[in-house]
């Protein structure tokens, strides 16, 4: 039977599959970026938007084909068709969602998707239920598999190479892979319907169903307001996250820098600005704490003692008169650095003000052990 195509149609067709595909991309990226609870609701609805949009295309290309018979397509089987097409892109979907790529992974996904695709296909042309039935040309059908199984595996590789796109950069590159994906559909789909002839005299059974120009243009346009509306969510989305991305960087920024403030703030509230040595209201902290420390072990049984020895340098300030204050600080933290490697681990020796320092010595047994360790200082 003579068949021709409208080409017009056929261009609505390319222009469902293309978009589609510029959609179906910018969701891959959503899936991968987003946490898991939100990547799995991206899955679902980016699942059901390329499913639609591949589906669409599908039925608008068979609109297309014009034959001198009226035609209609069977409820249940287009349905079951465009399940197919959902279930294809989800396979696409959630290999495209994994963070680590692999040919083996791609050459299984790319098998299934295409024979999801292709299922989808050729559902859609059972559903004209034709009388006798639609003669096959057996290679071309095996061409148009083969075109639906090396699409999908170019639109998988195309998902990870456009993760390693810059922003700045992903536009162009995007538009360009969408319109190879939007060809290699539409092959598919035109070579399988090529591989198609219907026989003189046959008459379609679902004539009085689905079917026509209404139909034709009403399902074109509520594909691309799906597909319109999901790209602009996806773009929201996208665009409240880098808000929020930014926002918890720049409160992390201000946490780090509040902490650094109050760290500094403790240390010049408790130690000597010059020596570094603690001051006195840290001296007295550690005292208080030592004292605590020295009841307890008493209470056990345990001999410990505490001791503080007081430190004044004699004849320091004709030094600072004679030679100057900078040599005077330095003769200061000389002495603290002597102070401070006589004492062990758990002694604590503190500048008070001026020329003054004061040790605190712990756990001492005797008092003669800290009568010793004044006359070493």
């Amino acid at each position: 039977m003579p068949a021709r195509y409208d080409l017009l149609v056929v261009a609505v067709s390319f222009v469902i599959a293309t978009f589609a595909s510029y959609v179906t991309l910018d969701l891959a990226r959503r899936v991968r970026q987003s946490t898991w609870g939100l990547a799995r609701i991206w899955w679902g609805a980016g699942s059901l938007v390329m499913g639609s949009g591949i589906w669409s295309m599908h039925f608008v290309g068979m609109q297309a084909f014009e034959v001198p018979i009226a035609l209609g397509y069977a409820g249940g089987l287009t349905l079951l068709s465009w399940v197919a097409a959902v279930a294809a892109s989800a396979v696409a979907l959630e290999i495209a969602s994994r963070k680590t790529f692999s040919y083996r992974r791609v050459a299984l996904g790319a098998l299934a998707m295409g024979l999801g695709i292709s299922a989808m296909h050729y559902t859609g042309m059972a559903a004209l239920d034709l009388v006798p039935g639609i003669v096959w040309n057996w290679p071309l059908v095996a061409v148009s598999v083969l075109i639906a199984v090396l699409a999908s595996a170019t639109a998988l590789t195309i998902f990870h190479l456009l993760l390693k796109v810059p922003k700045q950069q992903r536009l162009p590159y995007q538009l360009g892979a969408a319109l190879l994906m939007g060809v290699a559909i539409c092959g598919m789909h035109y070579t399988g319907m090529a591989a198609a002839r219907i026989p003189d005299g046959a008459i379609c059974l679902s004539s009085d169903e689905l079917g026509g120009p209404s139909l034709t243009a009403m399902v074109s346009i509520a594909t691309g307001l799906l597909l319109v509306s999901t790209l602009f969510t996806s773009l929201l989305d996208a665009r409240m996250q880098g808000t929020t991305q930014r926002l918890a960087q720049s409160l992390q920024e201000s946490n780090a820098k509040l902490q650094t403030a109050n760290t500094e703030l403790k240390q010049r509230a408790f130690t000597d600005p010059l020596t570094g040595l603690p001051n006195r209201l840290l001296f007295e902290e550690r005292l208080g704490q030592a004292l605590l420390r020295a009841d307890r072990a008493n209470h056990r049984g345990l001999q410990s003692r505490v001791a503080v020895l007081f430190v004044d340098l004699d004849g320091f300030k004709p030094v600072n008169d004679s030679f100057g204050h900078a040599v005077g600080d330095a003769l200061l933290c000389d002495v603290a650095q002597r102070l401070r490697q006589l004492l062990r681990e758990e002694d604590t020796v503190a500048r008070i003000g001026g020329d003054e320092f004061l040790l605190l010595l712990e756990n001492l047994g005797e008092p003669a052990d800290a009568l010793a360790f004044g006359q070493r200082v």
